[in-house]
């Protein structure tokens, strides 16, 4: 998929360092890449710096950008890597699981109840620690795998898996109780 001819002017602008191209990216995309970041961070002020982080990535390195394929794909790219990083440094490991087996149910796909607001699953997300909600994230709203997650991340794919499973059972009981206020309130 190709860029729109707004899409390509802008991006051909971006790569000559035009100061208009380089706001009229962040305006068109930045609701987007705040989007991303919010489903990585703890808070509003994290997901704005991370934004923030992204977009400095994503305009220095716009020449490496090749004019065919998409755009958003790549943006989307390096903010996730950018999320990444950035919890790497604030802590240099992820919450540990136990070494127990998991099975396969952690490969299961995540749903929720259909009363259930986006709002809500967003915010059950946030409250998850850093490391499950990576490993959330990764598998289940980017599409990685396992194996994908843990060359990322610099953890064992039996650990992502493991992440991922108690991810989701903190998600379902919180989600659960956030449907059983919806019903009684």
């Amino acid at each position: 998929m190709a860029c729109s001819d707004i899409d390509t002017h802008i991006i051909t602008a971006c790569k000559n360092k035009d100061k208009a191209a380089q706001k009229a990216l962040y305006e068109h995309y930045s609701s987007y890449v705040y989007g991303i970041c919010l489903r990585y961070a703890k808070n509003s002020q994290d997901a704005e710096d991370l934004m923030q982080d992204a977009f400095v990535k994503i305009l220095k390195n716009i020449k490496r950008y090749k004019d065919y394929g998409s755009f958003t794909g790549w943006l989307t790219r390096i903010s996730v890597n950018t999320a990444i990083s950035f919890y790497r440094k604030k802590a240099r490991h992820m919450t540990s699981p136990d070494s127990e087996a998991v099975g396969k149910e952690a490969d299961e796909p995540f749903f929720v109840d259909s009363h259930v607001f986006a709002k809500d699953i967003i915010e059950a997300i946030k409250k998850l620690p850093d490391g499950y909600r990576l490993v959330f994230n990764l598998y289940a709203i980017e599409g990685y795998d396992h194996n994908e997650i843990s060359e990322m991340l610099g953890i064992a794919a039996s650990s992502s898996r493991s992440q991922y499973f108690r991810a989701r059972k903190m998600l379902q009981r919180a989600l659960a109780h956030t449907y059983k206020e919806l019903q009684t309130g």
